[in-house]
């Protein structure tokens, strides 16, 4: 009976500790908005790199119900992105998204929303997970608002959204502990699947691969390995790597069952794998940096420091990314694990956390494992710095376990003020913490709703010029996945037009060797007057330009030699951005220059073009 009154007591905790936290974050979200700087219609970030691909994806869900193919992308031929494995591995947030647009209609509101709604799904599985852990509500509470707001998801921010769902995280560690713990899980007989937790194991893992676009799988899998081996030498048993190599099946079992359209479209001959974007020096640019953990990108608020920092920023050789920031709790957590090396204790949670994050470390580190295994096994998996939100969680974990050993030993020992201070003090490092991770402010899109206005009424005025189905071929030509950018304009920004508009087919978007991409390269090579001559022939409507991309020679160029076979720009956007010239008129005069056969056999020339 006084167990079952405990156990429900305990419930009650965890409810409660649920809603007080979720209460924070909503407090903490609220105090993110500059309120007279936001508008929830409009995109928290449309700059044209992957925040807008991203919105193109969640459209191509909305217009075809199918968010690998669309036919008003990568026009002449549409595109197809079911040979790309990526687009298979951040299902989670997609069919968020997914879920907000077709309820909202606006892929705007859905960028906003998905973002949101993350940091209550983020919270809440860490905080289950921390109790799981025995873990009391409080501390619980601490550690999922800091891991939470860490400094990593804001660096992503909606341009990364496929790696702002960091739930996972926290469960795959959950994996790890009971690896090292339980000696019945992950044990092949008869009663596998009556043991609740190899169930749990196989949801988490089908959650694992679907979410980070691969990393967060990678990671799991690399440190399911580190705690079989440790499980292995620590118990002088080979218990630990076989129960890693039952979780590594089925991990990839439920990684075979996620990209089985990807296995089917290589079969089929089409492999779009996004090689283009990969070199060996990117494995040096997105290394992790270990001071980049201690550092806050912020700042500290003390001059000499702060300066010591931006002097060092400056002059670093090798310029990487600054995601890795662990904030005060996480700092406090990693020196803790340092340390914990040198400790000699028999199945210690501590000394895994820490033989965890130094193998993590040197997996990961400028110039570590992780170059070799992106030089000789997969050039997919290169920003080995990403691998800080699991060195992030680990740490703040271990934070948490030490409060939870302090409280019960001042329990135990009836100090009820050494209780009340210990809480005090964390409540206190909580704050200083998440301020030195969090950018306030950060809901601010002001400068996002002037920009949207200008695009959308030239694209609103574009659709009244033409048909519906209309092809309108693009410039400058660019690839897709695109590079760096080019001068002014960012890699996505082609895709923007599209965002707007319903009934309009744009050249760009057609994926890495496509027939569309290849197509619109050679158009691309062509001169000005033959460009046009080949875009009236596969039925195109007209020319957009972002004149962003170009030099003012280059322009003055490009647009004297458009206006002296069209005349001037149909349209031209209030910022002087976008233009666009109708090809329609040219096309018909063109038409009737030559009969209907000779027409009939440029077309089906200028349809072969790109082929080898």
């Amino acid at each position: 009976m006084n167990k079952i009154i405990v156990n429900n007591t305990e419930k009650k905790k965890t409810f409660l500790g649920f809603i007080i936290m979720w209460w924070i974050v909503t407090f903490i979200l609220l105090g993110m908005f500059k309120i007279s700087g936001f508008n929830i219609n409009y995109p928290l970030s449309n700059t044209g790199r992957d925040d807008t691909s991203y919105m193109a994806e969640i459209k191509m869900s909305y217009d075809d119900n199918n968010w690998k193919e669309t036919n008003n992308l990568g026009a002449p031929f549409g595109t197809n992105r079911s040979s790309n494995i990526s687009y298979y591995l951040f299902n989670d947030v997609h069919i968020l998204s997914m879920i907000i647009v077709c309820i909202t209609g606006s892929v705007f509101l859905s960028q906003n929303m998905t973002y949101i709604l993350l940091f209550y799904l983020n919270s809440g599985v860490t905080y289950a997970v921390l109790r799981n852990r025995k873990i009391n509500p409080f501390f619980s509470v601490i550690g999922a608002l800091t891991f939470t707001f860490s400094y990593y998801v804001f660096y992503r921010n909606v341009s990364h959204m496929m790696l702002t769902p960091i739930y996972t995280i926290p469960l795959a560690i959950l994996i790890c502990l009971w690896i090292f713990e339980d000696d019945s899980v992950l044990r092949i007989s008869k009663t596998f699947f009556k043991n609740r937790r190899n169930i749990a194991i196989i949801i988490f893992s089908f959650l694992i691969v679907n979410s980070g676009i691969g990393y967060y799988t990678v990671f799991a899998c690399f440190f399911f390995m580190i705690v079989g081996i440790y499980k292995s030498f620590d118990s002088k048993s080979l218990l630990g790597i076989k129960q890693f190599f039952i979780e590594l099946f089925i991990t990839v079992i439920c990684l075979l069952f996620t990209i089985a359209g990807y296995i089917l479209s290589s079969f089929n001959g089409k492999n779009a794998v996004m090689t283009s974007l990969r070199s060996y020096g990117d494995a040096e640019i997105y290394a992790l940096k270990v001071v980049r953990m201690f550092l806050p990108p912020k700042g500290t608020g003390i001059q000499k420091i702060d300066d010591i920092i931006a002097a060092y920023n400056a002059s670093a050789v090798c310029q990487t990314e600054t995601s890795e920031y662990l904030g005060i709790i996480g700092i406090i957590g990693c020196i803790v694990l340092f340390l914990a090396i040198f400790i000699n204790k028999h199945k210690s949670q501590i000394k895994l956390m820490s033989v965890m994050t130094i193998c993590a470390i040197l997996y990961a580190t400028l110039g570590g494992l992780g170059v070799v295994f992106f030089l000789f096994a997969t050039d997919m998996v290169r920003c080995t710095n990403r691998i800080s939100i699991y060195i992030d969680f680990i740490s703040i974990y271990t934070v948490c376990l030490l409060l939870q050993q302090s409280y019960i030993k001042f329990n135990e020992n009836g100090n009820r003020v050494k209780r009340v201070l210990l809480c005090m003090m964390s409540g206190i490092v909580l704050l200083i913490s998440l301020d030195t991770q969090i950018p306030w402010y950060h809901f601010d899109n002001s400068l996002q709703v002037k920009n949207c206005d200008i695009q959308k009424q030239f694209v609103d005025k574009l659709e009244l010029m033409e048909s519906d189905g209309a092809m309108i071929y693009q410039l400058p030509y660019w690839e897709y996945p695109p590079g760096p950018g080019i001068n002014n304009m960012n890699p996505n920004e082609l895709l923007q037009p599209y965002l707007y508009s319903s009934n309009i087919k744009w050249s760009f978007g057609a994926f890495s060797s496509e027939k569309s991409l290849l197509w619109n390269e050679y158009v691309s090579d062509q001169s000005t007057n033959d460009m046009v001559d080949s875009l009236c022939y596969m039925g195109f409507d007209g020319i957009f330009i972002n004149s962003a991309a170009y030099t003012d020679d280059e322009f003055g160029d490009l647009i004297e030699q458009l206006q002296n076979i069209l005349g001037n720009p149909d349209l031209v956007s209030s910022d002087n951005r976008w233009y666009y010239f109708s090809i329609n008129d040219y096309t018909e005069q063109l038409r009737q220059s030559m009969s209907s056969d000779e027409w009939e056999h440029n077309v089906e020339i200028v349809k072969k073009y790109g082929e080898n």
